[in-house]
């Protein structure tokens, strides 16, 4: 086992052990998803809170016979991210999870209301939710579009 300082904690300790594995694609997604927790667990939006049984919780059981409750940790979610998950467990619709520029373009629109076929030009704007993702463009105009 292998001790890494990057999430040493004064209440955990983590400890990362590689496991041989053939499957190297399977051994990347574990390891990226095991740091995106750790991440999602340091958000402020997220409290991780110890929900502790008391001694008397705990005699009471013992009396009747029934086995003792630990103590546990309940994950609790706020804000934007408790948003962002009400809204895909809902599963409304397909849309992307972040936002980009759509260029500006023509529309032809063809329809028996209009006689010919009518083009109007559509401005730019931003598509999606979450967060923007910004792209460069690499634009070449020809010597005749410059006419």
């Amino acid at each position: 086992m292998q001790y890494n300082e990057e999430y040493k904690n004064q209440d955990h300790k983590i400890f990362i052990s590689e496991n041989s594995t053939t499957d190297k694609k399977a051994r990347e997604f574990v390891h990226k998803f095991f740091l995106n927790f750790l991440n999602f667990l340091n958000n402020p939006e997220v409290e991780y809170v110890e929900h502790i049984r008391s001694d008397k919780n705990r005699e009471r059981r013992e009396k009747a016979g029934k086995p003792v409750i630990p103590s546990s940790f309940i994950i609790r979610v706020y804000g934007k991210l408790r948003e962002y998950i009400d809204e895909a467990v809902r599963g409304a619709s397909w849309t992307y999870n972040y936002r980009f520029w759509v260029r500006g373009h023509f529309r032809d629109l063809v329809s028996k209301r209009y006689i010919h076929q009518k083009r109007i030009w559509i401005l730019p704007f931003v598509k999606g939710k979450g967060v923007l993702i910004e792209k460069s463009y690499k634009v070449q105009i020809t010597p005749k579009e410059i006419q």
